[in-house]
């Protein structure tokens, strides 16, 4: 069936009202041909057959003939397939109303244009490739556009022959402000060459770079402290999102000629990696709650179908801004990682990259005491590693003049561990990231964070609570606390002042592996269950002492650390790690932490995460610590 719309919409006498089209197209059947050469007309009757067309079950294909302008441009976006002639016009323009009454009404009517200005530029955004903004301006400024023009910006889908058309209107009946001359009058010419597209310096396609909204411009703006009219200014340019945060910064390096020291070409929004960047920055103060400063306070307005949007734009994906939240995550999640100088720039390193920061905030915080009391080293594989140790060094001896220096021995001590994998993985579902639900990520990157440090604790406290609390055994078979190390008391006491000095003094008198040299240990932690937590801090409290007996000699000297996996009244005394370790904790070299791993889900719908940590732990020596198992 084919439907004529030669003619001003919503003319009775000519059959071009909603009420005749819009039945003409609801008795059609099969394929529906619809042929256009309309100047316009009533809006809501446009719109009316607007939406018949776009819900007719066939379809739809519509020819511009001659003219499709204003509120017929619209008319034809419901078509499946729109060809345009050769020869044919088509122009789009704000809408507008005659208005006569009060104040009251003019405002009223004026809210009205704006809303309906709005819902045409939905219809035009969803069928062309321009950003709304760069819609507004057209509509704002007339815009008249040959079949050249109007493919290009993607209004129609194909251009047909030239067609000989016939009369339409008197164009400059309707008040059209920017008619190209061979329009004017009362009719078309027969056989007219259509005017040279201009180039399209303001509305600027997908292919080549949108136009940044007005809202956006705005926004960014103001998130500069930069003047309003700095915004309007950049508006009428007509500038692309990243030509406005390049001219912002410019703005600011203008007023602060210091910051220009520290923008470098490649730290702008025009740089893939530096865009990534700054999303990821954005992204980690959204889950961490921290205030977005420099790139990040950009673009942390921006959701995460937003930013996978513009990271497909980066990659030159074409139509991105038509696309719906589902269609663009899809593509940006499963896009070939394209690894730059420093940063892979697809949409799952974005949530890895932010997530990674996240995690290691949360595991530190979560972290177990007993990391303090402990030596962290590197492995290079998974075999196990020896500490080293000293054999009969001693001191260093004196050489005699033409004398031979003696050689002393490093050995491997008796004591090893090696490191293990623990991992698990969690998904973030697809409808998460469709409405932005960052919690959905954020909660269980921070639940990962606490097990991963608590799987470290467990194997920390496994070493100290064998045996019955007198730790794992050694190579010589004891256990690190045990009589012949002389490294524990004889009778358990709470922490005191005496006790405390009983375990200072057998810590002053280990030896080292030599068995002569004295390594003067110093405690510097004092290491206790949860049931003498009080009493350790009230003993090294400072308090002002009038006789010498009263003076605390502890006060300021050692760290408290508590940890109720230990048991409740036991109580140890630490050396610094660094100078005389027991206790030693590793990771895989390069992988210091919990380490973090994205990519879109195969048996789930969205993006699944893994965690993993390479750790291992062990005791080195027994020198440094002793043991008082409390009261």
């Amino acid at each position: 069936m084919e439907i004529l719309l030669y003619g001003t919409i919503g003319d009775p006498k000519a059959r071009l009202d909603a009420n005749a089209v819009c039945a003409r197209i609801r008795a059609a059947s099969g394929d529906l041909t619809l042929r256009v050469n309309s100047p316009g007309g009533l809006v809501f009757d446009g719109l009316a057959i607007y939406q018949a067309l776009n819900s007719y079950p066939g379809k739809v294909i519509a020819y511009v003939d001659g003219l499709a302008a204003s509120i017929a441009s619209i008319i034809v976006m419901a078509a499946d397939q729109i060809i345009m002639a050769e020869s044919a016009m088509m122009m789009i323009h704000d809408p507008e109303a005659d208005v006569a009454g009060n104040a009251s009404a003019f405002r009223s009517s004026a809210d009205t244009l704006d809303k309906v200005r709005d819902q045409l530029v939905r219809i035009y955004a969803s069928r062309t490739q321009l950003e709304p903004g760069a819609l507004v301006a057209m509509m704002a400024r007339e815009t008249w556009m040959g079949a050249e023009q109007a493919l290009e910006y993607g209004f129609v889908t194909a251009i047909g022959p030239r067609l000989k058309i016939a009369a339409v209107a008197d164009l400059t009946s309707f008040g059209f402000r920017n008619i190209p001359s061979h329009l004017k009058g009362n009719s078309m010419d027969e056989n007219p060459s259509p005017p040279a597209a201009p180039a399209p310096s303001a509305p600027q396609i997908m292919n080549r770079v949108p136009i940044a909204p007005v809202a956006t411009i705005r926004q960014i703006v103001a998130q500069a402290k930069l003047p309003a009219e700095f915004a309007l200014d950049l508006a009428e340019r007509g500038l692309s999102i990243e030509d406005v945060r390049n001219a912002v910064i410019d703005q600011l390096a203008e007023r602060a000629p210091v910051i220009t020291n520290y923008l470098p070409q490649d730290q702008r929004f025009g740089n893939p990696g530096f865009h990534a960047q700054a999303m990821a920055d954005a992204l980690y103060c959204r889950m961490s709650g921290r205030r977005p400063e420099g790139a990040a306070a950009e673009v942390i307005a921006l959701s995460m179908t937003d930013m996978a949007r513009e990271i497909l734009e980066h990659s030159g994906v074409r139509g991105v801004r038509r696309m719906r939240a589902e269609e663009v995550l899809k593509p940006a999640t499963m896009m070939p990682r394209n690894v730059g100088e420093h940063t892979i720039s697809d949409f799952p390193s974005l949530l890895q990259t932010a997530g990674q920061r996240f995690l290691l905030d949360m595991f530190e915080a979560a972290a177990t005491p007993l990391k303090t009391i402990a030596r962290q080293r590197s492995a290079n594989d998974f075999r196990a590693m020896n500490a080293l140790q000293l054999s009969g060094f001693g001191i260093l001896e004196q050489v005699p003049e033409s004398g031979t220096i003696k050689r002393g021995t490093f050995g491997a001590s008796g004591e090893a561990y090696a490191i293990g994998t623990f991992a698990k993985i969690f998904s973030m579902s697809r409808q998460a990231m469709i409405n932005d639900d960052l919690g959905a990520f954020t909660d269980p990157v921070r639940t990962m964070a606490r097990a991963a440090a608590e799987t470290e604790a467990k194997q920390l406290v496994t070493l100290l609570n064998a045996n019955n609390g007198l730790g794992f055994a050694m190579s010589d078979l004891k256990p690190l606390f045990d009589p012949a190390h002389n490294n524990i008391a004889a009778t358990g006491a709470a922490p005191s002042v005496a006790t405390l000095d009983a375990g200072r003094q057998a810590m002053r008198k280990q030896m080292d592996a030599d068995g002569v040299t004295p390594l003067n240990a110093v405690p510097r932690y004092i290491l206790a269950g949860a049931g003498q937590e009080t009493t350790i801090e009230q003993l090294l409290t400072t308090l002002a002492a009038n006789q010498v007996a009263s003076v605390n000699p502890f006060s300021g000297k050692l760290t408290p650390l508590i940890d109720s996996r230990l048991p409740a009244q036991a109580w140890s005394l630490w050396a610094e790690p660094s100078a005389l370790p027991v206790l030693e904790y590793a990771y895989l070299s390069g992988e210091e932490g919990p380490q973090m791993d994205t990519q879109m889900g195969w048996d789930v719908l969205g993006m699944e995460t893994r965690v993993v940590l390479d750790f291992g732990c062990g005791l080195v020596d027994y020198r440094g610590a002793y043991l008082n198992k409390g009261a």
